[in-house]
């Protein structure tokens, strides 16, 4: 009787220890808001450094990991849209309209965002084109970092 009431006690420790443990793990990955947007600030700042020195491969990664921090969907269309400029000047038209699609996705209505979009479908038709393309705009610059972002994030429309 002893011994089972022993190996029920074990048991029920083995069981609260893995419960601390978990609810520990689940802390530590849940970043704050606060902290996701100031990592986001830091990569994107980082990024936009970057790609303003023409650096854009360099760029790309720290665009990415921006963009994984999603701390509204107006900073993160700038991500996005700061990435299709960034594979928009290596060529890589592909990754670049992926990146303004998911640029749009965020905010719908954004024209700069459209407007590159269209330049980067244009430049890859004229790619794999052989006949001479229609002459299209150039692709807006891509967006500042944002400012000190406000108390309270804005409202999405």
């Amino acid at each position: 009787m002893i011994k089972a009431k022993q190996i029920f006690l074990g048991q029920k420790r083995i069981g609260l220890l893995c419960a601390i443990l978990l609810m520990g793990l689940a802390v530590a990955a849940c970043e704050s808001e606060e902290v996701r947007q100031e990592k986001f600030n830091q990569y994107f700042n980082q990024a936009y450094a970057l790609t303003q020195a023409g650096k854009h491969q360099e760029a790309i990664p720290l665009y990415k990991r921006a963009i994984r921090k999603q701390p509204n969907a107006n900073l993160t269309a700038n991500a996005y849209n700061n990435l299709g400029w960034s594979y928009m000047q290596l060529g890589q038209y592909d990754n670049a309209i992926l990146a303004y699609q998911s640029s749009l996705k965020h905010r719908p209505n954004d024209q700069r965002a459209t407007n590159n979009l269209n330049a980067a479908q244009a430049k890859r038709q004229e790619k794999t084109s052989e006949a001479a393309p229609p002459a299209t705009p150039p692709a807006t610059p891509p967006a500042t970092p944002p400012a000190t972002p406000p108390a309270t994030p804005p409202a999405s429309k």
